[in-house]
């Protein structure tokens, strides 16, 4: 399972970031192949963080 925990439109090299909280890479690929599946993209970048230093965030936003 995968919660979404923000989605922004951004600025720059990119153009969406959503952020997701993954039980697992294969949590976190699900989301991947649904998006794709959904919508039409020429680039997906993924970025994995390793460790919460800080975390006061309720969740979750939306459940996948």
């Amino acid at each position: 399972m995968a919660l979404v925990i923000d989605f922004y439109r951004t600025g720059g090299d990119y153009d969406y970031l959503l952020k997701i909280v993954a039980h697992d890479i294969n949590a976190s690929d699900k989301v991947y192949q649904r998006l794709i599946d959904k919508v039409e993209l020429d680039a997906v970048t993924s970025y994995f963080a390793m460790e919460a230093i800080e975390d006061q965030r309720p969740l979750p936003l939306r459940d996948f």
